[in-house]
C-alpha cells in the first residue's frame, strides 16, 4: 500500500506542477519544512531507541565508504571525460542516498516499523555527509574564512543540533502523545517530498535523458548496492540487518543534495533527472535487491 502511495504522491506533484498550481516558492517552503521542522522530529523519535550493537557501525560505515567511493568514481576515474560542474552533480548524487524520504517507507514496507531506527542511523550519516562534505564542495571555500565559516554552518545545523541531543536523551523521553505526534510528521515527511519530486519531474525530466544519468544511477543503484551485497555476504549478521543496510544503500540520489545544487544553479537539468528518474528506478531496482 506504502509503495502505491510513493507513486501517487509523484503522480499529484507532477499533475499539480503542470497545472501551475505548485510554484517554486512552495516547493521552497517545503524543503524548508522537511530540513528544519521533519528530520529533526526524525531523529528525536528513532535515534534515543537505538540499542547498543557492534552491528550498527555497519550503517555509518557504508553510506561513508560509498560516498568516498562515488568521489573516486567521479572525480579521479572519469576525471579526463567530465566537466568540473558535472564531476560535482555526479559525485553528490550518486555518493548520497534518499534514505530517509524514499528510504523509510520501504523499509517499513519490507520490514515493519521495528527497523527504522536502524535506517535512521544509515539517514543521519548520510545527512552529515550532506551537511558537511557535501555543503563544502557546492560553496567555494576561500582560504580559512571559507572554512569556518562552512564548519559554523555544520555545527549549528538544526538536524546536526538534534541528532546530539538524540544520542544523550533516554528511549523513554516522550510520552505516548508525543510519540503521536512525531509519526504524524514522519509521515509528512514522505508526502512533501515525493510531491516535490513530482513537481521537478513536471519542470525538468525530458526524453531521453542523457548519458550522464545513466552514469550516476549506475553507480548509485546498481554498483553500489552490489558491493555491499558482496560484502554482506561475506560477514556474519542477521539477513534482516543485511538487507536493509543494501536496502538504503540501493536508494535514489538524496533529495536534500539535489535541492542544495539547484539553489546554486549546478546543472539544474542534469540534477533534476537524475533525482527524479532515480526515485521512479529506485522503486523497482529495490525490489529486484530485496529479492536476492
Amino acid at each position: 500500500m506504502q509503495f502505491l502511495l510513493l507513486i501517487g504522491l509523484i503522480v499529484l506533484g507532477f499533475t499539480l506542477g503542470r497545472l501551475g498550481w505548485l510554484q517554486q516558492r512552495q516547493v521552497g517552503w517545503g524543503n524548508k519544512y522537511i530540513i528544519y521542522i521533519a528530520l529533526p522530529v526524525v531523529a528525536l523519535a528513532k535515534i534515543p531507541t537505538l540499542e547498543v550493537d557492534p552491528d550498527l557501525s555497519l550503517f555509518v560505515v557504508t553510506p561513508i565508504t560509498l560516498f568516498i567511493g562515488s568521489l573516486v568514481m567521479f572525480q579521479l576515474i572519469f576525471r579526463r571525460f567530465l566537466e568540473p560542474d558535472q564531476r560535482l552533480v555526479l559525485s553528490l548524487t550518486s555518493g548520497l542516498g534518499n534514505t530517509s524520504f524514499v528510504g523509510f517507507p520501504l523499509i517499513i514496507y519490507y520490514f515493519g516499523s521495528d527497523y527504522l531506527p536502524y535506517g535512521a542511523l544509515y539517514d543521519q550519516t548520510t545527512f552529515l555527509l550532506m551537511a558537511s562534505f557535501g555543503q563544502a564542495m557546492i560553496v567555494k571555500r576561500e582560504g580559512l574564512d571559507g572554512f569556518v565559516h562552512t564548519l559554523k554552518k555544520v555545527l549549528t545545523f538544526p538536524v546536526f543540533v538534534v541528532i546530539v541531543i538524540a544520542f544523550m536523551i533516554p528511549a523513554d523521553s516522550f510520552g505516548e502523545p508525543v510519540l503521536m505526534v512525531f509519526d504524524w510528521v514522519i509521515q509528512s515527511l514522505t508526502i512533501v517530498a515525493m510531491i516535490i519530486v513530482g513537481f521537478l519531474i513536471a519542470k525538468y525530466v525530458t526524453f531521453p535523458f542523457p548519458r550522464l544519468v545513466w552514469l550516476g544511477l549506475g553507480y548509485k543503484l546498481i554498483l553500489a548496492p552490489a558491493i555491499v551485497f558482496l560484502v554482506m555476504k561475506m560477514i556474519s549478521m542477521s539477513q534482516d540487518l543485511e538487507q536493509v543496510n543494501v536496502l538504503e544503500t540501493a536508494m535514489a540520489p538524496q533529495t536534500s543534495i539535489c535541492l542544495m545544487l539547484l539553489e546554486h544553479e549546478k546543472l539544474p537539468s542534469l540534477v533534476s533527472q537524475i533525482l527524479c528518474w532515480g526515485v521512479v528506478l529506485s522503486l523497482g531496482v529495490s525490489f529486484l535487491w530485496m529479492m536476492l
